[in-house]
């Protein structure tokens, strides 16, 4: 009896593990023989204080299915002593025939799965006369079995539903994290919209005058000065641009924002080779006529030093 009741054990070191089977179970494993898990490396690392392992299984011939929980199995006194979980056999299993099982690692978040493996049962340990004459459980273990089960399937749905809403939660925070994404690159955007729209009327205010240019830059001086002075009504009157440019925004057509683009790609260039020309040629005109000016006025200065030197030449004349 020593022999059919050691321990069948399984070392698992990932769930992706291919299990050696089938395990053959006979009429000891009903007396209290149990199956093992010694849990190391990967799937031990998946382990945390509220893990539990369960037993899924089948028996393919008798169609019941069972969920049942691993005993954890302790040891105080070695700090480096494994994840080590066992169950009994569960009786319901033991009729003769295939059974189709795998173990689940279950905790707060998630249930991780193992390879599945079968379980061959030799014959049936409930039918020998230790247990029971029949293949059959008493109405009452029957009932108990039920319990058992609904207990289990009612503890997988609630961790079931409770991974669902977490990963709703996850699924919230992400899409929160879009939406603040969006936020801000609306938010530069409208900056770089802003900017287009300062250059453009700049370039407009600079073509139709070099003179209104001049005004439009003592206008943005004082208002500099009046910002300086009121920064509440500078941040309120920037809010209402801001608006405006984002109305002007979305009727702006893609193709003219990249003609407006390489405008102002290209403003150095049209600043040297068309306005600069402009100013120089509007320097000179205005230095030439304002020499002929001082030139007018040097003969007239000379005509009339002349006339009062003929006067005064006269008179010493006379005398």
């Amino acid at each position: 009896m020593a022999n059919e009741l050691k321990a069948t054990v399984i070392n698992l070191k990932s769930l992706s593990q291919n299990i050696p089977d089938p395990i053959v179970v006979g009429a000891g494993d009903a007396a209290g023989r149990k199956l093992r898990i010694i849990f190391t490396q990967e799937a031990a690392a998946q382990f945390t204080p509220n893990t539990k392992v369960y037993l899924s299984w089948l028996h393919q011939e008798k169609n019941i299915k069972g969920y049942n929980i691993f005993t954890e199995i302790k040891n105080e006194d070695d700090e480096d002593f494994p994840p080590t979980w066992e169950i009994a056999y569960p009786k319901a299993m033991l009729y003769e025939g295939n059974v189709l099982a795998c173990i689940q690692i279950v905790d707060e978040v998630s249930i991780a799965t193992s390879v599945n493996f079968t379980i061959h049962v030799l014959i049936d340990p409930n039918a020998g006369e230790t247990y029971t004459e029949t293949d059959d459980y008493s109405d009452f273990q029957k009932l108990v079995i039920q319990i058992n089960n609904l207990s289990d399937r009612m503890t997988k749905q609630m961790i079931d539903q409770k991974i669902e809403f977490e990963d709703m939660q996850l699924e919230f925070m992400r899409i929160r994290k879009i939406a603040m994404d969006s936020e801000e690159n609306t938010r530069i955007a409208r900056e770089y919209a802003e900017q287009a729209l300062q250059t453009t009327q700049t370039f407009q205010e600079t073509l139709e005058s070099i003179q209104e240019l001049s005004a439009a830059a003592q206008t943005i001086a004082t208002q500099a000065l009046e910002v300086a002075e009121d920064q509440n009504n500078a941040v309120v009157t920037l809010q209402n641009q801001v608006i405006e440019i984002q109305k002007l925004l979305d009727k702006i057509d893609p193709e003219q924002i990249q003609t407006l683009q390489e405008f102002v790609d290209n403003w150095d260039n049209i600043i040297e080779q068309d306005i600069q020309p402009l100013i120089e040629t509007a320097k000179q005109e205005v230095l030439g006529e304002l020499n002929t000016k001082v030139e007018e006025a040097q003969g007239d200065h000379q005509a009339l030093w002349d006339a009062m030197q003929f006067v005064l030449f006269d008179e010493e004349v006379g005398d």
